[in-house]
């Protein structure tokens, strides 16, 4: 399979419960909302081009009957569809999360033991957000309609684009102003698309303060790491600039 090709099997997928009468309609009626729009686009009729498993093997290289035969094998049992971490990390990211979700309604299969999709979410935690999970009065000056995350591959964009808007989860939003950032256990640097723009936001907030047990690029770049006296047996802060504490 071509890698970054997610979202094209997926769709080959989905068009083949369409077109072969296999998606559980009953389910898309009852818990679901923008199906119609979804399928019309699976369909083709608003670009002329149908999704189906001829225009996405040629994306994603798998043979046309591999994917429908999958298509079919999904539909008659019970089938959990999981993302990984990996794919969300790059341009355009969110696709494969709202593929596989749209892929497993249309199996019906949300909320049956085994069923439905699974995926897992890195975040960036602000100071607003966790003020607000703590009852504590916000010390940074972020937006108060803000969600209280953002897609793991804009940290940069966040940082340095204060008031700019971007969309997540079908909305549109703003990016707070961040002066006081807090991460637990988190380290950006290990995953983030573009490091020396990354490297160039993160100078930008007051204070950013890491929970952190390892000497990490993200520690090495905080004002203040929140430690594990082990793991830090014979660190100073010369190391990287951070004072533990």
């Amino acid at each position: 399979m071509v890698p970054a090709t997610d979202v094209a099997l997926m769709l080959g997928l989905a068009h083949t419960l369409v077109a072969e009468g296999l998606h559980d309609k009953g389910f898309l009626s009852r818990y679901c909302s923008g199906y119609d729009t979804f399928e019309g686009y699976l369909l083709g009729q608003a670009d002329g081009v149908p999704k189906d498993a001829s225009w996405a093997g040629a994306v994603c290289g798998i043979e046309p009957d591999v994917i429908r035969r999958l298509a079919r094998r999904m539909a008659s049992a019970r089938t959990l569809i999981t993302v990984t971490w990996s794919l969300q990390r790059a341009q355009h990211g969110e696709q494969p999360v709202w593929a596989a979700l749209a892929l497993a309604a249309m199996l019906g299969r949300s909320g049956c033991p085994a069923g439905a999709s699974a995926t897992a979410t890195a975040r960036w935690a602000t100071s607003a957000a966790t003020a607000r999970s703590s009852g504590c009065r916000p010390c940074a000056r972020a937006a108060t309609r803000s969600p209280r995350s953002i897609p793991v591959a804009r940290i940069a964009d966040m940082l340095l684009n204060p008031g700019a808007w971007y969309d997540y989860n079908g909305q549109r939003y703003r990016y707070p102003d961040i002066r006081w950032s807090t991460g637990p256990a988190a380290n950006p640097f290990h995953h983030h698309q573009d490091l020396g723009r990354l490297s160039s936001a993160v100078g930008r907030p007051d204070t950013i303060v890491v929970h952190e047990p390892h000497w990490t690029a993200t520690a090495r770049q905080a004002d203040i790491v929140l430690r594990s006296p082990p793991a830090w047996s014979g660190r100073t802060s010369a190391a990287g600039g951070a004072t533990p504490t």
